[in-house]
């Protein structure tokens, strides 16, 4: 009797143990992610984002003011400029912050995610970590206008995930869906992957009639109905639309449907925003995905009709594109694309695995490095003094695109830096005529274009343009923070075959 009563308080002290780690490990990775995203943060608000605090702050004052963005938006921001007024900050830009600390955020769900699934801490915590450094997570923590998404489409999956496991607080599901459909307008498509998994759930635990409880649907819909519902009488009580200030994609010409297969190539293929040229480690991640399908059959539906309903609504689009950095309205389902990469971190036993891990790992980060370090605009700004924006130069040029550019301004950047002189940009162009010509006779060259990028070489971090001690201070808590968590990783190859 004793025994017994000795094993099971072990056993507890045990699962106690692994809880408080489980924790920590999430903190670490906030912090670490939250610090490195603000080394190289930029200060200042782009695109709608701004929208966002006008409306927390119209909220605080009594009134709504919406436009472009959605409710949730509103309420991610409400909390921080609460905290503006009561310090009396001046300075808006710093609530910039926001973006990172829910980008920053998201990495520590991911982790979550990771280790309710596959049950190993430190092969969650390192896979997690790539994410956090080697997608495109890292880039929109300066970008915003998608990290909403990202963070609550992830919620909701982790949400579904606890519900199946106990069977109860389905009221956490309802409330991450309901800030998931009301953060953008194309978000209500979402609502159909998460309602099927839902399903799916019900029926294998032969419990589909839940679904005429009413106790059971005020917990899961109510959330989303109160926050969905007031952005429509919202808008049709400013703007007498549905849509409030968004104007109509279909009368603009924006949506053409005899063009969807430009879209979906460009997602996947095109040398400007292919979502594998932003995301190099989902290279790796796509050959585990049949194993991952087998094993988790319903999370893999609910991320691949997740990622399919993202592209229905955007891929027909005729500007699909836009001229922001890699493939933006597929970014809330990106960091979920990744989870598969765990199975080949257990494999990497084999020198050959972790060889290819840190070239593409290393790849990754410096892809994201470069987004994070230059606002996406200066691209676009660099192609139309250049005269050079046209769409097929920027989504189908490999010369012209975000990342080649950009490592360009970067290492001119390194040579003033040295040398005192910046770098020169060629460009070669050529129509197919004088090209094979060339090709015939050796004689007929193309037509060249110089471009000095003194003036788009510097970065847009903020520390680099006030050369600011807290930068400095900041890099170094953030190196701490780094050896810290590789510590913790390189036990990943001890530990993860024991847990």
């Amino acid at each position: 009797m004793l025994k017994k009563l000795n094993n099971t308080l072990r056993t507890k002290c045990v699962h106690l143990l692994r809880q408080q780690s489980s924790a920590f490990f999430c903190i670490l990775i906030f912090a670490f992610s939250f610090c490195l995203y603000l080394m190289t943060w930029h200060g200042a608000f782009t695109g709608y984002e701004f929208e966002a605090v006008r409306g927390a702050e119209a909220i605080l004052n009594g009134s709504f003011e919406f436009k472009r963005i959605g409710i949730s938006m509103v309420l991610m921001y409400l909390p921080f400029v609460l905290l503006q007024k009561i310090f009396s900050i001046e300075n808006t830009n710093f609530l910039t912050l926001v973006i990172i600390f829910y980008s920053a955020l998201t990495n520590s769900v991911i982790f979550l995610l990771l280790k309710k699934l596959f049950k190993n801490i430190y092969s969650s915590l390192l896979v997690s970590a790539l994410i956090a450094v080697g997608s495109m997570v890292w880039p929109y923590a300066n970008i915003g206008m998608e990290y909403q998404a990202t963070l609550f489409l992830a919620l909701t999956l982790l949400a579904l995930i606890s519900y199946e496991e106990t069977e109860k607080n389905i009221f956490w599901v309802g409330a991450s869906l309901g800030l998931l459909i009301t953060a953008k307008a194309y978000d209500i498509l979402l609502f159909i992957p998460i309602m099927i998994y839902l399903f799916w759930i019900l029926k294998e635990k032969k419990q589909v009639k839940q679904i005429f409880n009413p106790v059971f649907l005020a917990n899961l819909l109510l959330p989303a109905f109160i926050l969905f519902s007031s952005t429509i009488i919202y808008n049709l009580f400013v703007y007498q639309t549905f849509t409030g200030d968004y104007s109509s994609a279909i009368s603009d010409g924006l949506f053409k449907i005899d063009i969807w297969w430009e879209g979906f190539y460009g997602y996947f293929f095109s040398a400007g925003k292919s979502i594998f040229l932003f995301n190099p480690l989902l290279i790796i991640s796509i050959f585990y995905w049949p194993k991952f399908f087998k094993e988790y059959k319903k999370i893999a539906w609910f991320i691949i009709l997740s990622l399919l309903m993202l592209l229905v609504i955007n891929a027909p689009f005729r500007y699909w594109t836009e001229e922001v950095w890699g493939p933006r309205k597929l970014m809330p389902i990106v960091p979920l694309l990744h989870l598969p990469l765990i199975y080949f971190i257990i494999r990497l036993k084999k020198k050959i695995f972790t060889i290819i891990l840190i070239a593409v790992s290393l790849i990754a980060i410096y892809v994201q490095l470069l987004g994070a370090t230059y606002f996406y605009g200066t691209q676009l700004n660099f192609l139309r003094n250049s005269e050079l924006s046209s769409m097929q130069s920027m989504i189908y040029n490999p010369t012209l695109s975000h990342p080649i550019l950009y490592h360009k301004f970067f290492m001119s950047y390194l040579t003033r830096l040295t040398t005192g002189q910046s770098k020169n940009f060629y460009y070669y162009q050529a129509d197919w005529s004088a090209w094979k010509m060339m090709k015939i006779s050796g004689n007929i060259p193309f037509e060249e274009t110089r471009i000095d990028l003194q003036q788009y070489e510097e970065p847009s971090i903020l520390w680099i343009r006030k050369n600011n001690l807290y930068g400095k201070i900041f890099f170094a808590f953030d190196i701490i923070l780094t050896l810290s968590l590789l510590y913790f990783i390189m036990h990943s190859f001890k530990k993860r075959t024991s847990e």
